[in-house]
């Protein structure tokens, strides 16, 4: 047998090669190989034809890694400053705990690379507590049952002050943010700055975990006018916290995710937003079937109208406001019902819209 100076035989490739952990053996050309040193954490091989290998490591963005909804605080049908009261959704999926007078307001301000939005909670007292909570609900939640998995979050604020990561985790389905739960980890205390710091938590979900919630919050209290600002939450399997991506994929699959949860037609800006055409029963009653954009987590048993809703007359000369309730529904449409209008005419058709009023709106939820 044929060998090489080394001793090897000849057509072997020397173990010198490869000198660290991790780099791997590839071709630059014909019969010649070369070390591709190991990526980062996290990061995915992947091939590219510009490369000398061929072959390089990049950030892992992939659509679905992310167990949270609406991480990146892109979406907020409920609207977007002015929650003040614990136990109150503030940005889609999130829920809010104030300790002490204190409000959450979409940042428009202070907002991390890559983020068009993020969620600040600030203190309006002395010694205010306070954080935002997501509840997983079972279907996703046992999807990381018995797994490793990290929290990573960036946090910015007044200089100085301190913020925590909590995860909990319940045996019960689809238990709400603020249900019977039990601690997992409290990691902290994680002193932020005026720009944004990524703090990244791991722990290990219990096998009979049904249910996980993550909370990001103070640590320690804030005094008046002292604020925490959170952006780009994600919960994935594994010990290392990747680069952000939506749960959703895009933009437009985030929504969906939030609208499976939440649903409103609110727009701010339309006096005569248009919901639909339904039929008279009655000189002053209406039925409207009203689709969900997508399938909702569970059907909607109610509904939140905000602003003057009602119905054009069968001369289509007048809208006369009304009470819209849910007459039934299912996880994809709800039957309503539009009373104490006037002038209809019953089996008419009839133009379902706001009555002058920028702030009309309909509001369905599956949450937790």
């Amino acid at each position: 047998m044929a060998l090489n100076r080394n001793g090897s035989p000849q057509g072997s490739v020397s173990k010198r090669t490869v000198t660290a952990k991790g780099d791997i053996i590839a071709a630059t050309a014909n019969s010649t190989v070369a070390s591709l040193p190991v990526g980062a954490d996290g990061t995915t091989l992947v091939a590219d034809s510009s490369a000398a290998t061929g072959l390089r490591y990049q950030a892992n963005f992939a659509a679905g890694k992310n167990a949270i909804i609406n991480g990146g605080f892109d979406i907020w049908q409920r609207g977007t400053s002015g929650f003040t009261t614990t136990d109150t959704y503030t940005a889609d999926r999130w829920k809010v705990y104030l300790g002490g007078a204190g409000t959450v307001s979409q940042d428009t301000s202070l907002v991390a690379t890559g983020s068009q939005y993020a969620a600040r909670i600030t203190s309006n007292s002395a010694g205010f507590v306070g954080g935002v909570y997501q509840s997983i609900e079972t279907s996703n939640a046992l999807l990381l049952a018995g797994k490793t998995v990290t929290v990573s979050v960036l946090i910015a604020g007044t200089v100085g002050k301190t913020a925590n990561i909590n995860i909990a985790t319940s045996t019960s389905t689809d238990v709400a943010p603020f249900g019977s739960w039990t601690a997992l980890l409290d990691s902290g205390p994680l002193t932020v700055s005026g720009s944004f710091t990524k703090f990244s938590a791991t722990a290990t979900i219990p096998s009979s975990a049904k249910s996980v919630r993550i909370g990001i919050g103070t640590s320690g209290s804030l005094a008046s006018t002292e604020f925490l600002t959170f952006d780009q939450v994600q919960l994935e399997i594994g010990s290392v916290a990747t680069p952000f991506s939506r749960a959703g994929g895009t933009l437009q699959g985030e929504l969906a995710a939030c609208q499976r949860y939440y649903y409103s037609t609110a727009t701010g800006s339309d006096n005569y937003s248009y919901f639909g055409i339904g039929q008279a029963i009655s000189s002053s009653a209406a039925k409207l079937a009203f689709p969900f954009p997508v399938r909702m987590r569970i059907s909607p048993t109610s509904v939140v109208q905000t602003g003057n809703i009602g119905c054009l007359n069968s001369g289509n000369t007048a809208i006369n406001n009304g009470t819209v309730t849910v007459e039934w529904s299912s996880n994809n449409l709800a039957s309503l019902n539009i009373t104490s209008t006037s002038g209809l005419t019953a089996g008419n058709a009839t133009v379902v819209e706001g009555n002058n009023s920028a702030t009309a709106s309909l509001s369905f939820s599956a949450e937790l």
